[in-house]
């Protein structure tokens, strides 16, 4: 039973919708194809992997708990368990995306040890965390907390931990609550993705509209989508085999799930090319 002085914060409801997405992401394209192409196997799919898609993010999210106590605070989630002591509280980093408490000392344990070794973990090619966040990772000195940043800028959980964290070094709660400095995409590569959208637009209206150039299209299409899915496969069957190395389970189920959705995409591609 809870007392007064306990807390517990749930996941984000940005969290829950990034999943929630990320399954109709996958879900609606190959029911969408399997009902166009009349093909059952590819509805079976869905099924399958809805079932395998939706208990991990259940389980992910009824995990995943932030916890106040009059001693400390707790970080439960699938794969590392991490806690301190008010007193050992540095600083609390407000950055969108990169929320978190940074400690006077490090912590001990094999939560903290798990989350040192994903410290350098990419997704898609863009690192997990900035650089300031995976040295104090490494040095297993930082509680990530932008998995619950919607209560800390939208609830009472940053007000909360000022009231109890009375070691806090202003100055450097201060300083993290400063923004760092916008990275522009370059002038050349936003171009360059605006003519291949595009591109794919105007070939896809083409194709839709003039049956010839529908025919002589089709294998173009079919050979890069194929590509583009085996690379992005193989891309997260690395961080799979990466996650599993740190004994993150969680993270390396939901990498080799999309690495497995890739591979059908890409099967799918072949296909349809054939």
């Amino acid at each position: 039973m809870l007392n007064s002085a306990e807390k517990i914060y749930g996941p984000s409801p940005r969290a829950r919708n990034i999943m929630v997405g990320i399954w109709l992401l996958c879900a609606v394209p190959l029911t969408l194809l399997g009902l166009i192409e009349h093909d059952s196997a590819m509805l079976v799919a869905v099924v399958i992997l809805s079932a395998i898609m939706l208990p991990i993010f259940w389980f992910s999210l009824r995990t995943a708990k932030l916890i106040l106590t009059a001693d400390g605070i707790e970080l439960r989630q699938v794969g590392a368990n991490v806690s301190a002591p008010w007193s050992n509280v540095a600083a609390i980093r407000t950055q969108r995306g990169a929320e978190g408490l940074v400690l006077h000392q490090p912590m001990s344990g094999k939560g903290a040890e798990r989350l040192a070794a994903v410290s350098g973990v990419s997704v898609g090619g863009a690192p997990m965390y900035d650089d300031e966040r995976r040295q104090l990772l490494d040095e297993q000195r930082f509680i990530p907390l932008d998995g619950f940043a919607y209560w800390l800028h939208k609830g009472d959980l940053h007000e909360t931990i000022l009231q109890r964290a009375t070691a806090l070094n202003a100055e450097l709660t201060h300083a993290l609550k400063t923004p760092p400095p916008s990275e522009k995409m370059p002038r050349k590569t936003l171009a360059l993705i605006i003519v291949i959208i595009a591109a794919a637009l105007g070939l896809g209206i083409a194709s839709a509209m003039v049956p010839a150039v529908k025919s002589a299209v089709e294998p173009i299409i079919g050979v890069v989508l194929m590509l583009a899915f085996s690379v992005y496969a193989l891309k997260h069957l690395y961080d799979a085999v990466n996650h599993l190395r740190a004994r993150h389970f969680g993270r390396c189920a939901l990498s080799l799930l999309i690495a497995l959705i890739q591979v059908m995409l890409a099967i799918a591609a072949l296909g349809w090319n054939g």
